[in-house]
């Protein structure tokens, strides 16, 4: 008899979850524990390159670096719509470059966020103006602030797309916990 990956995310998630956010709460992690479960659901990736600023001199001022992440996860959020809040946009910053990832909360579609973010959209002219309003970032800024994206926002598998049983990262754990290997009913 087979098995559905439908089904058991189903089932790992309601015997697991209770239990998680119980123990989390009362050891004052909950966000650990949200942001875990929020794996679970699709996410967007957006990767978006800023050109004229001096990362290594930001990487410095880790204030001026924390304010620049703020504007950006502010203005993602707003750009994306959907009930997108600031703490569910992850910003890491690279050199030349951001990553951002949207964690869209239950009920919305990370295909929904995706359209609202690919092209024609006023996401880098609306970050290159939250970035420029960023007190002190022109200490680190060799001219204006030029913002692309790299590439077309993506929509990234959550824990669903990857517990599947014929090639997903958990397939080995999922055929281990399943027993011996039995054909699926043609």
């Amino acid at each position: 008899r087979g098995f559905s990956s439908d089904r058991v995310n189903r089932t790992l998630y309601e015997a697991f979850a209770p239990v998680a956010l119980y123990h989390a709460s009362a050891a004052g992690q909950l966000s650990k524990v949200q942001r875990l479960m929020s794996m679970s659901r699709d996410q967007v990736l957006l990767a978006i390159e800023v050109k004229n600023l001096e990362f290594h001199l930001l990487q410095v001022d880790q204030t001026l670096l924390s304010a620049c992440i703020d504007a950006v996860q502010q203005c993602v959020a707003s750009e994306a719509g959907s009930g997108i809040r600031p703490e569910q946009v992850e910003v890491t910053w690279f050199d030349d470059a951001l990553k951002c990832l949207i964690s869209p909360p239950l009920g919305v579609e990370a295909s929904l966020v995706q359209s609202s973010l690919t092209w024609p959209s006023a996401l880098p002219d609306s970050l290159c103006a939250s970035l420029q309003r960023v007190d002190g970032l022109s200490s680190v800024s060799s001219a204006l602030l030029e913002i692309n994206y790299k590439s077309r926002p993506q929509v990234l598998p959550g824990l669903k797309g990857l517990l599947t049983p014929e090639d997903g990262v958990g397939a080995s754990a999922l055929r281990q916990a399943a027993g011996p290997s039995r054909p699926h009913p043609a």
